[in-house]
């Protein structure tokens, strides 16, 4: 019997990936290096020549045991990974929980920014991607695509400054016109 369900869409990050892999956190951070890891799931995916975006759902369901069932659907073909994670450790107790919450309450600018610069990433790749498959539809030019991997590249490095995406867009624009 399942006393708490969660369910989120996802996307793939990326053009051809072959799998998607995913970590299972504790806590209340955004990001996860301030969690706690007590989990992983991966699934191989079906349709691994897919472009960035393709459809992916993860189900969480606690049962009445507190055993917890996380699984991984690739949503055009219904391929799934599942796990089950049972809590073999200390129990969290109020006090821990407590301060588990007055920590992210503590760092709530730090995550918005956080989360802000992981959006502005996330707008900045659309627009590169974008232009990858238009290149890509039309007129292959290698070196193009060479142009929008270097960019691609760059953006996986994740820079604190969020400034940096703006700059970095408006020289990739400024670099890729000159290709159709």
């Amino acid at each position: 019997m399942c006393i708490f369900q969660f369910e989120r869409r996802i996307e793939t990050c990326y053009d051809n990936q072959p799998y998607v892999y995913a970590g299972i956190y504790e806590g209340e951070r955004a990001q996860i290096e301030n969690n706690r890891k007590f989990g992983e799931i991966s699934l191989e995916l079906n349709n691994k020549n897919e472009r960035k975006g393709y459809p992916l759902k993860f189900i969480f369901k606690i049962d009445i045991n507190g055993i917890l069932h996380v699984t991984e659907e690739e949503v055009d073909t219904g391929n799934i990974a599942n796990i089950e994670i049972k809590y073999d450790g200390k129990p969290q107790d109020d006090p821990d929980i407590r301060r588990i919450v007055q920590e992210a309450k503590e760092h709530e600018r730090e995550d918005a920014d956080f989360i802000e610069l992981i959006n502005r990433r996330e707008v900045f790749e659309c627009e590169v991607y974008d232009k990858k498959w238009h290149i890509e539809d039309n007129s292959k030019d290698e070196t193009a695509l060479d142009i929008v991997q270097r960019y691609l590249d760059w953006s996986d490095i994740l820079p604190n400054d969020i400034g940096e995406y703006d700059r970095k867009l408006a020289e990739f624009n400024k670099e890729i016109a000159k290709y159709p």
